[in-house]
């Protein structure tokens, strides 16, 4: 068995479990378990941060083409309704053709837009989407 001085003996008979884990930590075998783990851990942290980045460029991608599509629908409506109807009137349409949020209401309005035989017939079918 070991020889220890008395503080030690004291330490081990009081406080076990404070010498026992400055023993540990000073260990060559804990010291590469710890590094171990933490670069598991800095690698899975890295992991994830990089998932959630690449998942919300995705969603931000995606969310940006969404409305990229309904402007440009938008601008199409409005350049039927030039071409068909008065355009000065046609412009002021604009604010309520941009609370429709769902692009195929837009599409939809778009196609009423080529169709309609009046601007006022138009206006009644954007108000009746609840714009």
């Amino acid at each position: 068995m070991a020889q220890y001085d008395i503080s030690t003996k004291y330490l081990l008979l009081e406080h076990p479990k404070v010498l026992k884990e400055e023993i540990v930590q000073e260990s060559t075998f804990f010291q590469h378990h710890l590094e171990r783990a933490t670069k598991r851990l800095e690698a899975e942290t890295e992991h994830r941060t990089q998932e959630a980045l690449e998942q919300g460029l995705e969603q931000g991608k995606a969310q940006g083409l969404e409305q990229g599509m309904r402007e440009s629908t938008i601008e199409s409506i409005i350049d039927v309704l030039e071409v068909r109807f008065q355009p000065s009137v046609a412009q002021a349409l604009k604010p309520a053709l941009e609370r429709v949020t769902d692009l195929r209401q837009l599409r939809q309005l778009l196609r009423t837009a080529a169709q309609v035989q009046t601007l006022e017939a138009f206006t009644q079918s954007l108000m009746a989407n609840g714009n």
